[in-house]
């Protein structure tokens, strides 16, 4: 089994996901709003099977990898100044991204101030 199908079908694969999801929130809303409990039992079902076929399929490992490089920064700002080209907006020389790069890694760590017998002063 290929990891991803062309183009064409993903799209349609899409559009049928959007579709079911949509389906799936109105059976979901039946069930915890408006109480039709018979219903537990046949999402119960669905989410089972869907599990299992999650479990089953087979992931290539490059193909993530590649999938996943178009969701970089450099290719969001890329993207978006192509857009705000074809708008006619001004372009900004630099785009601030906070914690782009791994040397921003330290922007996570909690900001302590001094310390003092491990207590923060």
């Amino acid at each position: 089994m290929a990891p991803f199908p062309p183009k064409d079908r993903l799209e349609a694969f899409e559009r049928h996901i959007r579709v079911e999801l949509g389906k799936l929130r109105d059976l979901l809303h039946l069930l915890k709003y408006d109480r039709v409990y018979p219903l537990a039992n046949l999402l119960g079902r669905h989410l089972a099977e869907a599990i299992l076929r999650f479990e089953q399929q087979e992931w290539s490992a490059q193909a993530l990898r590649c999938h996943a490089e178009n969701f970089g920064v450099d290719v969001f700002q890329a993207r978006f100044r192509k857009f705000l080209a074809k708008v006619g907006a001004p372009i900004p020389e630099y785009i601030s991204v906070p914690f782009a790069s791994p040397a921003s890694a330290h922007a996570f760590e909690p900001r302590l101030g001094r310390v003092s017998n491990g207590v923060p002063a």
